[in-house]
């Protein structure tokens, strides 16, 4: 016994043609507007990151000025590593004189980045040979 149909065949294929259009249609359209929406995003974005970068500009004087200042830095590091260069010369030429040895809590800490006094812990104050190996 076959079950009862209240529509044909042919009209079944036919709706479910004009649905499946319908659905593509409506999907196109979809996707367009959302990359319109992110297009205008993406040009709203670069106009007020360019505006902003306009906005804030350095003006010639200021530019002028922190490169004036980069130029002291530059000149300022330069000479003071000099200076410690020379007074390096100095102090080695002295042991050098004496015959001594320096330390090597001396010898690195004329090397140091930071003009931060060295630690010395009680084992290297209990054994000061130590390091002389």
């Amino acid at each position: 016994m076959t079950t009862p149909n209240l529509t044909e065949i042919e009209t079944k294929h036919f709706y479910h043609q004009i649905l499946s259009q319908t659905h593509k249609q409506r999907i196109e359209l979809q996707s367009k507007i959302i990359n319109i929406a992110f297009f205008i995003i993406l040009i709203g974005s670069i106009g007020t990151w360019l505006w902003w970068k306009r906005k804030n500009r350095k003006t010639k004087e200021e530019q002028e000025r922190a490169k004036k200042e980069i130029q002291e830095y530059v000149s300022q590091r330069i000479s003071e590593t000099y200076k410690e260069k020379e007074q390096r010369e100095i102090y080695e030429g002295i042991q050098r004189a004496t015959n001594q040895e320096p330390s090597l809590v001396e010898a690195y800490s004329s090397n140091l980045i930071t003009d931060l006094p060295t630690y010395e812990s009680e084992f290297q104050l209990v054994h000061p040979s130590y390091n002389q190996i």
